[in-house]
């Protein structure tokens, strides 16, 4: 059951990650001003615009938003720890980049800026917890396990019952 809030919070992270890439590669101005939108703009309060590193930004943001699709959709529990390890080593520099540095935005967009860093470094953290408690065997994986379990186990019952029989015999 629990592999379901993984593939719920990896799916989030793949999201996230695809439409701020997508919006900074094929716009990338507008990225630059208006990003998260709704009436924010996070990102032109810390310097002058860079066509080049936006689209670069971009591109980043697309290849994670990219992998954290691939692991949704495998499960594989190597590629989901991997995915959140590569993205912590991203996530938490840039939260506490940002927790001393403000730029030029106003109290409650600084706030909103940070809230939404810390949310994802808590994802990605609840995310490698949930995949160090789950199983990541299939259905199928278990029952056959559990099917040969029994059948050694039946086998090895019936070797002790013919060497016990035999001892009988024997006396």
């Amino acid at each position: 059951m629990r592999t379901i809030w993984v593939r719920i919070g990896l799916f989030i992270l793949a999201v996230m990650n695809i439409f701020t890439g997508a919006w900074a590669v094929w716009d990338p101005r507008g990225w630059w001003d208006t990003f998260p939108g709704f009436g924010h703009a996070w990102v032109s309060g810390f310097g002058e615009y860079s066509e080049h590193l936006v689209r670069d930004v971009g591109g980043f943001f697309l290849g994670f938003g990219v992998l954290f699709l691939i692991a949704t959709f495998f499960l594989e529990k190597r590629l989901a720890i991997a995915s959140q390890f590569a993205w912590l080593f991203f996530a938490v520099p840039h939260l506490v980049y940002h927790m001393g540095e403000r730029g030029t935005l106003s109290d409650s967009d600084n706030l909103l800026s940070l809230e939404a860093l810390a949310s994802q470094v808590a994802l990605s953290i609840l995310i490698l917890v949930a995949i160090s408690r789950t199983d990541f065997r299939s259905r199928a994986q278990v029952a056959t396990e559990e099917w040969y379990e029994t059948e050694n186990s039946t086998l090895r019952d019936d070797e002790t019952d013919d060497r016990d029989a035999a001892k009988r015999d024997e006396s």
